[in-house]
C-alpha cells in the first residue's frame, strides 16, 4: 500500500493507497498500524456518470464512512456496512464510521489530497 495524505477542513487524514488486486481486495484487513482509512483513485472510471462501489467487509467489521471527492470537494457522504453505493467523484475516502459527523464534515467541504509521501 502506497501512503497518502487528505486534508478536509483543518484535519489531516493519514490514509493508504492499494497498489494492486490483493491489496484492494484485502482493505481494511491490511490496513498499516497509525492509519485512518483508505484512499481510491476512481478518476479513470469517473466520466462524468456515477461510478458504483462495492463494499465488502466481514460480518464482525465495523460500518465505514465513505467520502467521494470531486474536483478537491467533497461531493458525498454515507456510512456503509456493505453493498453497493453509488457516488460522483475521482476519489474515494473510506474511514471508521461516524468521522465526518464527528468532524463536522459536510458536503462542499474542501479536501486538498497529497497522493505521494515520503516515508522514512
Amino acid at each position: 500500500m502506497k501512503p497518502a495524505k487528505a486534508h478536509i477542513k483543518s484535519h489531516s487524514l493519514w490514509l493508504v493507497v492499494p497498489q494492486n488486486h490483493n491489496e484492494l481486495k484485502g482493505g481494511w484487513r491490511l490496513l498499516p498500524h497509525g492509519s485512518d482509512g483508505l484512499l481510491f483513485d476512481i478518476a479513470p472510471f469517473a466520466t462524468g456518470v456515477p461510478v458504483w462501489i462495492l463494499i465488502t467487509l466481514a460480518k464482525e467489521a465495523p460500518p465505514l464512512d465513505v467520502l467521494w471527492i470531486y474536483q478537491g470537494e467533497v461531493s458525498s457522504i454515507a456510512t456503509m456496512r456493505g453493498g453497493c453505493l453509488q457516488g460522483y467523484g475521482d476519489h474515494v475516502i473510506e474511514v471508521k464510521a461516524d468521522w465526518a459527523v464527528q468532524h463536522e464534515v459536510k458536503i462542499g467541504d474542501p479536501v486538498i489530497l497529497e497522493k505521494t509521501i515520503r516515508t522514512h
